[in-house]
């Protein structure tokens, strides 16, 4: 199946209060792949199809689970009576969710590891629901649905709330395909965790390889695998994300410089230009950016 179009995030995101947007195709007709500008969560609810993505194709019938992150393509084939829900999620509805679930080492296995993974060829995350499980998410969605018309009563709000509530439960869902792998990425997931709990601290790479049970050439390749990042650039973004949500908080409302200090640089401009290298903006134009979304 050859590659369409990308889909872009003002086509879906029209109403700058709602980060996330659920799409439901009660019968979802064959799509060539094609990828988009944020993150897709796919829940299967009843038919049988074929998902695509550039490594190869599988089935996928009710109560299978796909992520599909941003930039990655994929479609769907063969369908018979495919009904989809899709959660389509902002970029900065994501990070929220890292800072909320981050200590949760299903979490990175699910949403960083294997996003990882799967830019380098393994195909797409996947979870399969009991049918009692996918009755309690199906009903989670409906009520994401609900609130999505309504924008004016607190929906953007509260269809954040019901996602952070499903993205948790996927994560404590999760289990990798391989075999071999659930005991490493429950150290990696552990260490990933313990940062994003306080990205603040100074933290050694012995005191991480310790905390993963390994020796520090093991865990330094075993990392780099897991995230495609280095500890030293994983912490730092890890501070940036902290930063991020500093910067928009009404209360209490610090100087950058003082934000700086708060996660962990000694140094104002040496934290501009992390920041800057992350999230591709000062902390100024982020800070200026997001609350001009908020108003």
């Amino acid at each position: 199946m050859r590659r369409g179009r990308n889909l872009l995030r003002e086509a879906f995101f029209s109403d700058p209060r709602l980060g996330v947007v659920v799409c439901r195709q009660r019968d979802q007709s064959p799509i060539e792949m094609h990828g988009h500008e944020f993150c897709e969560i796919v829940i299967v609810l009843g038919g049988t199809g074929r998902h695509f993505t550039p490594q190869g194709s599988r089935s996928i019938l009710a109560g299978d689970v796909l992520v599909v992150n941003r930039k990655q393509s994929h479609g769907y084939g063969d369908t018979q009576g495919l009904d989809i829900a899709n959660i389509l999620v902002a970029d900065e509805v994501m990070r929220d969710a890292e800072v909320a679930l981050g200590s949760m080492p299903g979490y990175h296995a699910l949403f960083t590891m294997e996003a990882v993974r799967r830019s380098s060829g393994a195909g797409d995350a996947h979870i399969h629901l009991r049918s009692d499980e996918l009755a309690w998410v199906e009903n989670l969605v409906e009520s994401m649905e609900a609130e999505g018309r309504r924008p004016d009563d607190g929906g953007g709000a509260m269809i954040r709330v019901w996602f952070l509530l499903l993205v948790g439960f996927l994560a404590r869902r999760y289990q990798p395909r391989d075999e071999k792998r659930p005991g490493l990425d429950a150290r990696i997931g552990t260490v990933l965790a313990r940062i994003d709990r306080h990205p603040e601290h100074p933290v050694s790479l012995g005191e991480l390889a310790r905390g993963a049970g390994m020796s520090e050439r093991s865990f330094l390749r075993s990392f780099k695998e897991a995230t495609a990042l280095s500890p030293v650039d994983y912490v730092l973004r890890a501070r940036v994300r902290k930063a991020e949500r500093l910067l928009v908080a009404a209360q209490p409302r610090q100087s950058i410089t003082e934000i700086a200090f708060t996660c962990g640089f000694n140094d104002s401009n040496y934290f501009s230009r992390v920041f800057r290298r992350f999230a591709l903006c000062s902390p100024r134009d982020f800070r200026a950016a997001r609350r001009g979304l908020l108003r």
